[in-house]
């Protein structure tokens, strides 16, 4: 730290120095981009992708979210959130889905 002043760049290494595990930061939700990720797994399904859409949607109003609904496999979706360090996480999936149908 040999400059005088506190700058913005500094205040976000002090943050992630105070919050993050192996995997990255983990943004406390006051200062964090986004407050929720959402991980659509699997989009190709229709009931996947459109309990995605219908959760974004009934959040955007009152949270910052992001959404990833890229065709790629869960590993990477996982391994790119765990580098945002978004606070929550929702996932959504087939198997998230038929345990919410069996309730």
């Amino acid at each position: 730290m040999g400059c005088y002043g506190i700058g913005v760049g500094r205040l976000l290494a002090c943050i992630i120095e105070a919050s993050h595990d192996e995997y990255g930061p983990i943004w406390p939700i006051a200062v964090a981009p986004w407050q929720i990720h959402i991980c659509a797994l699997n989009n190709k399904k229709e009931e996947v992708r459109k309990a995605a859409e219908e959760i974004y949607s009934k959040l955007k109003d009152k949270y910052e979210l992001i959404m990833d609904d890229r065709k790629v496999a869960p590993g990477v979706q996982f391994a790119d959130a765990d580098l945002l360090g978004v606070p929550i996480r929702i996932v959504v999936g087939e198997r998230n889905l038929k345990m919410v149908k069996l309730r």
